[in-house]
């Protein structure tokens, strides 16, 4: 869903690079965090777990280990305040489980009530994406217990005045 309220973000930074805030502390927040600013892109990054966050906190950069090996991403804004990580963002981005939790509906009514004019992109895989991936692989299909049941999205955009779109 991406809920888009006011005008166009003006947060471009050079051509196609762009102010992006991550919010969670699931793997899904620090691939996107990394994949976002290897494409060039500020990142604010946002998790609410200091001693989870410490290592991150100190260093300013995410370790990512991946098919081309292990490198050090540098990441704009590392916080445990959304304050700080939202600051200058022209997209907010949130992924699931961070969405499942009571936040999003606050946060989205504050978006429009104070007409602060973000793009809000909510991906919603209804599931743990890495856990059920595994249960794929791994245990032959068998799945349990990875599924997530998640709110209605559009109906929650709607529900506050935002426009969704899916």
């Amino acid at each position: 869903m991406i809920v888009n309220r006011g005008s166009e973000p003006s947060r471009v930074k050079d051509e196609g690079s762009i102010e992006i805030a991550v919010f969670g502390g699931g793997h899904g927040c620090y691939a996107d965090a990394v994949d976002l600013s290897e494409q060039g892109h500020s990142i604010g990054f946002w998790r609410r777990d200091r001693r989870a966050l410490k290592d991150v906190l100190a260093s300013g950069s995410l370790i990512n280990k991946d098919f081309r090996g292990e490198r050090e991403v540098a990441i704009s804004t590392v916080t445990t305040h959304p304050s700080a990580a939202n600051g200058g963002a022209a997209l907010v981005v949130m992924p699931p489980p961070f969405t499942a939790h009571g936040a999003l509906p606050e946060e989205l009514a504050t978006v429009v009530q104070y007409n602060i004019g973000r793009i809000l992109l909510v991906f919603n895989n209804g599931a743990f994406g890495n856990v059920r991936r595994g249960q794929i692989n791994c245990f032959i299909g068998r799945i349990h217990g990875s599924e997530l049941c998640t709110p209605d999205f559009m109906a929650l955009a709607h529900s506050v005045k935002a426009r969704g779109y899916k």
